[in-house]
């Protein structure tokens, strides 16, 4: 089923609903997906675009949260290894296994035993379902697999397993199947106010007004509750201590890593990641307390800080500011802690009632997203008296009848089309290509396959904008020096034909996009 600008212009409001979710990140699109697989009538609003917060800005990985182990959250770490293992199976398109490197060093804060065990763990809880189990190596092994790492005081290293993802890619995946199964999705749909039953928001594309009905609004604002909840109630009491993740992106042969590397802070003994993604890769985050989520932005000290990461683990790399292409910035949805550090504080989520018949979710891992998204359509049953029918996302495939080995099948079957088109549209890359080799009549190939992405985004991801394209449905942002705006007269063309615009919205995506990116 089709996932198009078509159906948001359909949308009708003047329903009755048993939930309406506010916030179209992962979790909001989590939990649409959830409770309509229960039969339950669902209307999910996004103000901006889907995944325009945290679920595009995170560092890409899924993983179990190795480090959490340090605080003995055992079972944070074995849910997320099992939702890990979960996603590898049933969106084996988007989230990929990839290994991690670990250096040890003579003066790193823990021994060589300790991390082993602590390895060994990690594989336990994964029930032995990680793409691979962990292996010590000598420091000539690590060398072999990093030659470019720091090698003085080098004792050897760790290899294991987590997976990566195209994590707005999957929040527009869990949208579509929501859909399929009978969600309505609004993006660019403002709320603007709540009261018991009712829900009040503005339209952004019609330039109206409507009131729905509800039986229980769900609220997923992530770093935002307190923002949201703020502008309707000023004597709200926050209850998030959100945190900015700053992020670098390098050219792909300024590091070329077969893995993800772990760097650790000589000083402070944060972790970091190089992470590898295409001809990019992707070096962060940091961890730094913030006020208001709409003002993160990479500061200069930020960029210090990661720089002088890589300069200590990559000595003869020599990056520099000038090696960046482009920087952003995530906010994590962290709840208020005594803890001393943001690195102690906890990334499980808490489910609570709010006012005006409001469910509130507050912190959470976008690794354990489907099994938080249950236990809120379990809450939220529970508590407004819904029609209550088990959660069949666990098994649920994320595009119908795309599972590993029909993945593979695919390649192989259609080998003549590159497997980066597969890994990004799953069963409809061969319709993306189709559309990439009519474009290639008319214009080069890195042109024609930018096409071919737009055009597929319209038909299936609810792409409305140049600037949805750009940020969360490509890498022309991330990947390209000038942001890919060379490429926007060509792409606002297809934009206006494929929506069928009148010819003067191509300025007007052009005059947008340019705004948005100075």
């Amino acid at each position: 089923m089709h996932f198009s600008w078509k159906q948001r212009q359909e949308v009708r409001f003047d329903q009755n609903w048993d939930i309406v979710i506010i916030g179209g990140g992962i979790t909001g699109a989590a939990v649409a997906r959830d409770a309509t697989s229960r039969g339950l009538k669902v209307l999910l609003l996004e103000k901006k675009d889907f995944a325009y917060g945290t679920s595009s800005r995170s560092s890409k990985l899924m993983h179990g949260g190795l480090r959490y182990l340090e605080n003995f959250e055992f079972r944070l770490v074995f849910e997320a290894l099992s939702e890990r293992a979960r996603y590898l199976h049933n969106a084996p398109h988007l989230v990929k296994p990839l290994p991690f490197y670990m250096p040890m060093y003579n003066n790193s804060p823990h021994s060589m035993a300790f991390v082993d065990a602590g390895l060994w763990l990690y594989d336990i809880l994964s029930m032995f379902h990680a793409p691979g189990l962990h292996a010590r190596l000598s420091k000539k092994q690590m060398l072999k697999a990093i030659p470019f790492i720091a090698s003085s005081e080098l004792k050897g290293g760790f290899r294991y397993f987590d997976a990566s993802m195209l994590d707005d890619i999957l929040v527009l995946e869990t949208l579509r199947s929501a859909y399929s199964l009978g969600a309505t999705t609004c993006h660019y749909a403002e709320v603007t106010q709540l009261s018991d039953g009712l829900c009040t928001l503005y339209d952004h594309l019609t330039q109206k007004t409507h009131q729905v009905k509800t039986r229980s609004t769900v609220l997923c604002l992530g770093p935002w509750l307190d923002t949201f909840m703020h502008g309707l109630n000023t004597a709200w009491k926050p209850c998030l201590k959100p945190s900015q993740g700053v992020h670098l992106i390098i050219p792909f042969d300024r590091l070329p890593v077969i893995g993800a590397v772990v760097m650790a802070h000589p000083t402070d003994g944060r972790i970091s990641f190089v992470i590898p993604r295409g001809n990019i890769v992707i070096v962060g985050t940091t961890d730094s307390p913030i006020t208001n989520p709409d003002q993160a932005q990479a500061q200069e000290s930020d960029i210090t800080y990661l720089l002088g990461l890589l300069h200590t683990t990559f000595p003869e790399c020599t990056i520099t500011n000038r090696d960046i292409i482009s920087t952003y910035v995530g906010v994590r949805p962290l709840m208020q802690s005594q803890a001393d550090s943001l690195q102690k504080v906890s990334r499980e989520h808490t489910i609570q009632q709010g006012p005006w018949n409001t469910v509130l979710v507050t912190g959470g891992k976008y690794t354990t997203n489907r099994s938080m998204a249950e236990e809120i359509v379990d809450f939220t049953i529970s508590t407004h008296n819904l029609p209550s029918n088990p959660s069949r996302t666990k098994e649920m495939l994320l595009q119908p009848g795309l599972n590993p080995e029909t993945l593979a099948s695919l390649k192989r079957t259609h080998a003549a089309i590159p497997e980066h088109y597969f890994d990004r549209f799953g069963l409809h890359a061969i319709e993306c290509f189709e559309v990439y080799q009519q474009l290639l009549k008319r214009t080069d190939s890195i042109h024609a396959e930018y096409g071919a992405m737009l055009t597929t985004s319209i038909r299936y991801e609810m792409t409305l904008h140049l600037t949805d394209f750009y940020l969360r449905r490509s890498t022309l942002y991330l990947s390209h020096r000038d942001h890919g705006l060379s490429f926007a007269p060509f792409l606002a063309d297809i934009l206006v034909q494929e929506r069928q615009l009148d010819p003067s919205h191509k300025e007007r995506e052009c005059t947008a996009l340019k705004k948005h990116l100075s």
